[in-house]
């Protein structure tokens, strides 16, 4: 944790087979005017020996909400994040303050679960080493090389992306923003196609923002931590100042 302990709190959750070190960027940007907090989800870093279920996604958030911060924040989720931050302004929106989702904007549902299931399957039938072997080449092609190496050196359990299936792939995420009260904003890569393919659902009101950034794809806000930041930060004084006038 780090920033002014007055400061607005910020909850950062990383995307799948990342870690709370790929944060380090968007911490050095915000620690200046926010409290911010980041976590290795279950099977990733320091704890990839923890299964990734929705018990202990809510045990985890629930202690950073209750324990660790002295408000509510605004949950900052990147792919897999966004999801669990869906999770937590469903099941506990008094524990939040608002969220941003980037790269997320799409249910895991219907023909689009049909296409999670075929990854899935496909992703089994390779050994370890040879889908570790993909991964590495995704990642140096698309990441700065110091962010790249710091993922493919982690701590990170294959096993997170069938457990993630089988508890998410069943929930409609867009309706379960439907009840949410508070502020939220939905941000995508232009060229993210399958991860914004419905961010009217993920946005529903017209208070709501939703911000497509131009060129950018599924891994941008890791590739362009100062423009990411700024939609944080710009997000999150709006959202104060709607509060204020409450």
């Amino acid at each position: 944790m780090e920033g002014p302990q007055t400061a607005p709190p910020i909850l950062l959750i990383h995307g799948i087979h990342l870690g709370r070190f790929s944060w380090a960027p968007h911490v050095e940007i915000l620690r200046e005017r926010f409290r911010v907090v980041t976590i290795d989800l279950p099977r990733h870093g320091t704890l990839a020996d923890i299964p990734f279920t929705r018990e202990n996604l809510d045990r985890q958030l629930k202690y950073i909400t209750k324990e660790v911060l002295d408000a509510p924040p605004l949950i900052v989720g990147y792919s897999l994040g966004g999801y669990v931050a869906v999770l937590v302004a469903s099941d506990r929106p008094q524990d939040t303050q608002a969220i941003l989702i980037c790269g997320t904007s799409v249910d895991p549902a219907a023909w689009r679960r049909f296409a999670f299931r075929s990854f899935m399957n496909m992703k089994m039938r390779l050994s370890p080493r040879l889908f570790e072997f993909g991964s590495t080449l995704f990642f140096k092609a698309t990441l700065p090389r110091d962010l790249a190496d710091r993922i493919i050196s982690s701590r990170f359990d294959q096993r997170a992306f069938e457990e993630a299936y089988q508890e998410f792939s069943t929930l409609p995420f867009g309706p379960m923003l439907a009840s949410y009260e508070k502020p939220i904003c939905v941000v995508n890569g232009e060229w993210d196609i399958l991860f914004r393919m419905r961010p009217a659902e993920f946005a529903p009101r017209e208070r709501d923002l939703m911000a497509t950034i131009a060129r950018g794809d599924h891994v941008f806000p890791l590739r362009r931590p100062k423009q990411f930041c700024d939609i944080v930060a710009k997000f999150s004084r709006a959202t104060l100042h709607a509060r204020e006038l409450l």
